[in-house]
């Protein structure tokens, strides 16, 4: 738009680098021509999780799950999220439709923008991020009930928590990184 152009912030600056279009040969394309490599999403344990919650997203129908969880294993929870929000928008399911109990240590951004209706529950610890962006889920993360030390002396979750969170609940038994 000439507007934008003409605007008096925009006077003397000149764009041209940046939108100069370099010659190409005519059989050269300046768009999307193959597929995008695989992002390694195929390998989230959210697809199992999905499947095996199915009746639970569909219908409501309440569901436990017992898993494990590993620091590779990063934004646990997220695309279960976005197939719950597709389905009920913001408003989810009801409490506690989707429980996951997991050991192990969870990745980065476990549980992040988890939905309305699922509960994630993990005895272990869990990387930075946790909860970043929650929409209404549970997160509890404890430590293990036969441990040797007590909580309040154990960094349980990373520095980084509820980053945009706009709803839902955590509890952790333990402590935050120190730059929390």
């Amino acid at each position: 738009s000439s507007t934008a152009i003409d605007h008096y912030k925009a006077k003397g600056l000149d764009l041209s680098a940046i939108f100069h279009k370099p010659d190409c040969a005519t059989d050269d394309t300046i768009h999307l021509t193959r597929p995008q490599e695989d992002t390694r999403l195929a390998a989230q344990k959210d697809w199992a999780i999905i499947e095996a919650c199915r009746d639970a997203i569909d219908n409501g129908t309440p569901v436990e799950l017992t898993q494990t969880i590993r620091n590779q294993d990063r934004t646990f929870g997220t695309i279960l999220s976005s197939t719950i929000a597709k389905k009920h928008g913001q408003a989810g399911l009801a409490d506690d439709t989707i429980t996951i109990n997991l050991t192990g240590s969870a990745g980065q951004s476990f549980g992040a923008f988890l939905a309305h209706g699922v509960t994630l529950k993990l005895t272990g610890a869990a990387n930075d991020y946790v909860g970043k962006g929650l929409s209404g889920g549970k997160i509890v993360v404890r430590k293990p009930a036969n441990a040797g030390y007590p909580a309040r002396s154990n960094i349980i979750v990373g520095n980084t928590l509820l980053y945009g969170a706009t709803g839902g609940e955590l509890y952790a038994n333990g402590l935050a990184g120190e730059r929390f």
